[in-house]
């Protein structure tokens, strides 16, 4: 299948290599390079060096406008998938292409920033969820959930590697059998970004 890619962290540089073995990415989106470390050194971000060891054509944005959505037509996609990219996709990118995301939390618990984070806090609403984007804030149909349960003293730095490379599993899974969409179902909850305090 031809897809486009949109991440940028390192766990979402663990998905596009798992989709990239399996399937034809076609263009990989990320957001722009920044300055990362104590000496704040301008540095592209995780998504777009994976891209370039795997010669993928990546293009940078901090949001999706005209010359973002000309690029999406122009690659001629099947669908995307969007892991941690960091920026919500609008109404004209929606309307273009039907969209996946794969979520750290399961829904519609924690939706929002820090779903990982807030799951763990809570003990509540732990595990990945792939669902289609629409116009919500995490509100769309679900296409696979998994349920986890992790232990109290967990951080997200340790689980979130585990849980990408088994979310691009289950897309990788998703691709092949095409299952049914169910509405999110239950109460939602909120995981906005966390402050030092």
């Amino acid at each position: 299948m031809r897809l486009i890619f949109a991440g940028t962290p390192e766990v979402a540089a663990v998905s596009l290599r798992k989709l990239a073995s399996r399937h034809d990415v076609a263009l990989v989106i990320t957001r722009p390079d920044a300055p990362t470390g104590r000496k704040k050194v301008v540095t592209p971000s995780p998504v777009a060096l994976e891209a370039k060891k795997l010669d993928l054509p990546v293009l940078k944005a901090a949001r999706i406008g005209k010359v973002e959505l000309a690029a999406i037509a122009s690659a001629d996609a099947d669908l995307g998938v969007v892991v941690a990219f960091g920026a919500l996709l609008n109404q004209a990118a929606l309307d273009q292409l039907d969209w996946w995301n794969l979520h750290f939390s399961l829904l519609p618990s924690w939706r929002g920033a820090t779903p990982l984070q807030h799951s763990i806090w809570q003990a509540q609403g732990q595990g990945i969820s792939v669902f289609r984007l629409d116009a919500g804030m995490d509100t769309g149909d679900i296409l696979g959930a998994l349920p986890l349960t992790y232990p109290p003293d967990s951080t997200a730095g340790e689980l979130l590697p585990q849980l990408a490379d088994q979310g691009s599993d289950m897309i990788l899974e998703l691709l092949e059998t095409r299952p049914q969409e169910m509405a999110q179902s239950g109460t939602p909850s909120y995981a906005p970004k966390l402050t030092r305090k």
